[in-house]
């Protein structure tokens, strides 16, 4: 598998594992919004009963001053208003009996249903104008108002009772509310940090992955492929710039890989990549284009300061033994460069560099040679 599919792959998982902790969050919200929608609807259900029951009480109350008043006066409004507050508070009792059956206690409703149907028959006698007898009346006065005082009092139990219950499904709603919140916000930093340390983890993981598709692994130089790359990437820009190409050969590496194996062999390519990397500036370019030949990218530079840099990595890899285990190895190595621009043709250039390579090659090695001129 290439490099650049695994870094899909790795894009890839990191956008699902996104999605899985958004949607996570998603759902940590739903379900918080959820609670909060159910603390509403149970506050509307029980303020919804206590209000049906206070309005009960008071058109028992006003039936009683309206009853009272037509028991002195004989008003005729009285009488039909009278009749109509009954019919409200049936209407009212049915209702508040539709509400009551969400409720986990209905006792004290069965109980009141009962005292008010109680008063129907004594409101009947009072209102009865061909009832003349003063002690039915007062019989029946008495009656309607012990059921009606005792009718306020189931209604008041029933109101209390709702403000217990919505008193304690409050506290604890506001507990689930407090802790859906504190696990939301919780979840939205887990999330975020989540996200954020994966995100770095994965672009640290991208970034070597990227080097590694970039740079050869022996010797931490760039590689061919991505000579390419950098070449493409100046060819696109707007500028253009002086370069030159420097191609380094070491000198008979064949016969120490033979003679002291490839372990050492690969020591001596380390240290000799070790030698270019110091002898060059920061923005300039090192290669390992495989084996033991190398190459070198220089920007802005005059022909005679490429001249000295190639010979400052040449004299001093002659002028100083390689020592490995019990070996002590002397290295030389030949350099050939060649001058060209960034805009263009670097494979050109590339190989009127590898020409004057072989020209030293041919010339006796450990040399620098361009411009079919040997020093």
């Amino acid at each position: 598998m290439g490099i650049s599919q695994k870094i899909n792959r790795i894009k890839i998982g990191y956008l699902t594992l996104m999605s899985l902790l958004f949607i996570t969050f998603i759902i940590i919200l739903s379900s918080t919004n959820q609670v909060q929608e159910n603390y509403r609807i149970m506050q509307e259900e029980h303020m919804e009963v206590i209000m049906t029951g206070s309005s009960l009480k008071s058109l028992l109350s006003e039936q009683q001053v309206q009853l009272v008043r037509y028991m002195d006066e004989k008003d005729p409004a009285s009488y039909y208003f009278i009749v109509k507050l009954q019919q409200e508070i049936h209407k009212m009792l049915t209702d508040l009996g539709d509400l009551q059956r969400k409720s986990d206690d209905t006792t004290d409703y069965k109980r009141l249903v009962r005292t008010l149907k109680a008063t129907d028959a004594p409101l009947e006698t009072l209102l009865s104008r061909s009832i003349t007898d003063e002690s039915e009346r007062y019989t029946s006065f008495v009656a309607y108002v012990s059921s009606i005082n005792l009718a306020t009092t189931f209604t008041d139990r029933i109101i209390l009772h709702q403000y217990e219950l919505y008193t304690e499904r409050r506290i604890k709603n506001e507990n689930s509310i407090n802790f859906s919140r504190e696990v939301t916000v919780l979840g939205g930093l887990s999330v975020f940090f989540g996200a954020f340390y994966f995100y770095r983890f994965l672009r640290a993981k991208v970034n070597v992955m990227e080097d590694e598709g970039k740079k050869d692994s022996l010797t931490g130089l760039y590689n061919k492929r991505y000579l390419e790359k950098l070449m493409h990437s100046y060819q696109e820009k707007s500028e253009d710039h002086t370069m030159h190409m420097v191609i380094l050969d070491l000198d008979h590496f064949k016969i120490i890989n033979d003679k002291y194996g490839h372990v050492v062999g690969d020591t001596v390519i380390k240290i000799f990549s070790d030698l270019i990397l110091n002898s060059l500036r920061k923005e300039d370019y090192a290669f390992r284009f495989g084996g033991e030949e190398f190459l070198v990218l220089l920007l802005g530079m005059k022909d005679n300061d490429v001249h000295r840099v190639c010979e400052r990595i040449r004299k001093t890899l002659e002028s100083t033994p390689i020592h490995i285990k019990n070996f002590t190895i002397t290295l030389t190595v030949t350099i050939g460069f060649a001058k060209g621009s960034t805009k263009g043709d670097y494979l050109m250039v590339l190989e009127q560099a590898d020409h004057f390579l072989y020209v030293g090659k041919r010339n006796g090695r450990n040399q620098t040679v361009w411009k079919d001129t040997v020093s």
